[in-house]
């Protein structure tokens, strides 16, 4: 357990940098004790072996300059990659293959060793640890150190390398995972707010407020960003790893008063609470084909406290997707239509409220417009986007949904 607790104390001591005479002892403290550790352990796993060491002398490194610690990385993952390719090990993250090939990728993701050094161990361990991944899940076994789980870690340590490695070669690929997706809110003294969030923690998101195109220099998106109620900003970001590889192509938000009025469907909540939304391919064929994230057999959503004052029309883009969920068949709400197409309905304060507005589905996928029929009293209501019909005829997703109060809306976000 050598690594478990080196890095626990590591972590400690960081926090207390206050002390940094005690801290800075401790860390010595360690060091010492793991010197002749590294030389003398046989054993290679992540959690209790030298492999985990190798995170304690680079982040160590970090902290200090001290090239010493360096060439004690280096010398671990000399140690590792040997051992890679002449001992049998399990799959597993805490004590296999996927745990000491996360850490030699992430040593390479955050630039302390070559990467290129290593490209060409993973092509083979890939399909193995893939292997144990898909095995040890089909038989039930999903513990995150031992079993199915944490392999997923590694792949998504992969991925970065992956995506320049497409990139090299012309190869498209979807990006969904570390697209920003933008969220527009008012900030408590009238202001904008907008919050940047990507689905995985891979990369930092970077972005730039005059339209330009975001790079690994522009600003880091740390926390949410104000802007004033009469501004019209133009805010893009996209995502990057350390070393500036870009990894999403840049996304486009407008931020003015209009934004307010607007909500991408991926951002509303799911009506059916206990749903684990899934994300699935739109049909819709013009530029790269969307990802929608949806509650497949409850065609639902719910936006809370949504901005209802002289809205007089409903603008909403829709896809269809094809029923390929059979496991869910039993669970699906089937919703009387009105006419053979079904309809879009929304209502306000609950789903069985008073409907606001509606518009018939004969001419989606593509655009709708709904004129309000009951106007709403004034001040923010919860709405709920409902489609009528069965879902296993095919699953209307809802991308983007927009309120009107003369012109047409103008806050969708875009690629």
């Amino acid at each position: 357990m050598h690594t478990c607790f080196a890095i626990i104390y590591f972590i400690t001591a960081i926090y207390f940098m206050d002390q940094q005479q005690e801290a800075t002892s401790a860390l010595q403290r360690i060091c010492a004790a793991l010197d002749p550790f590294i030389l003398e352990d046989t054993n290679t796993s992540l959690l209790g072996g030298y492999t985990g060491v190798a995170l304690f002398y680079a982040y160590y490194y970090q902290l200090t300059g001290n090239e010493e610690h360096l060439d004690k990385v280096h010398h671990i993952i000399e140690k590792c990659l040997q051992a890679l390719s002449e001992e049998p090990m399990n799959g597993s993250h805490c004590s296999g293959i996927a745990g000491v090939s996360w850490c030699i990728q992430h040593l390479g993701t955050m630039g302390f060793i070559e990467a290129d050094d290593t490209d060409d161990t993973f092509a083979d361990i890939d399909l193995l640890v893939a292997d144990f991944m898909a095995s040890e899940l089909a038989e039930g076994r999903n513990d995150f150190l031992h079993h199915g789980l944490g392999t997923a870690l590694y792949f998504l340590e992969r991925l970065p390398a992956e995506i320049a490695r497409y990139g090299a070669l012309g190869i498209a690929y979807a990006d969904s995972a570390f697209a920003p997706a933008f969220g527009v809110s008012a900030a408590n003294d009238g202001a904008l707010r907008v919050t940047l969030s990507k689905q995985t923690s891979v990369g930092t998101v970077r972005y730039t407020t005059d339209g330009s195109v975001p790079t690994a220099a522009s600003p880091a998106y740390a926390k949410p960003l104000d802007f004033p109620a009469n501004d019209k900003v133009t805010l893009r970001a996209a995502t990057f790893t350390s070393d500036a590889l870009a990894l999403s192509a840049p996304r486009t938000q407008r931020v003015d008063a209009d934004a307010l009025l607007g909500r991408d469907g991926n951002d509303l909540a799911s009506c059916s609470e206990q749903a684990e939304p899934m994300r699935v391919v739109g049909a819709r064929s013009h530029g790269s084909r969307p990802i929608y994230k949806t509650d497949v057999d409850n065609m639902c959503w719910r936006w809370p406290h949504a901005p209802l004052n002289e809205v007089k029309r409903i603008a909403l883009s829709v896809d269809r997707v094809a029923w390929q969920f059979g496991d869910e068949a039993t669970g699906a709400v089937v919703r009387k239509k009105t006419g053979a197409a079904g309809d879009i309905e929304i209502h306000i304060d609950a789903c069985d409220g008073p409907l606001l507005a509606h518009a018939s589905l004969a001419s989606a996928p593509g655009e709708l417009t709904a004129d309000v029929t009951t106007p709403a009293s004034a001040g923010a209501h919860d709405v709920c986007i409902l489609a009528t019909g069965d879902p296993r005829d095919g699953v209307w997703t809802l991308a983007h949904i927009a309120l009107q109060k003369g012109g047409a809306a103008k806050s969708r976000a875009s690629n």
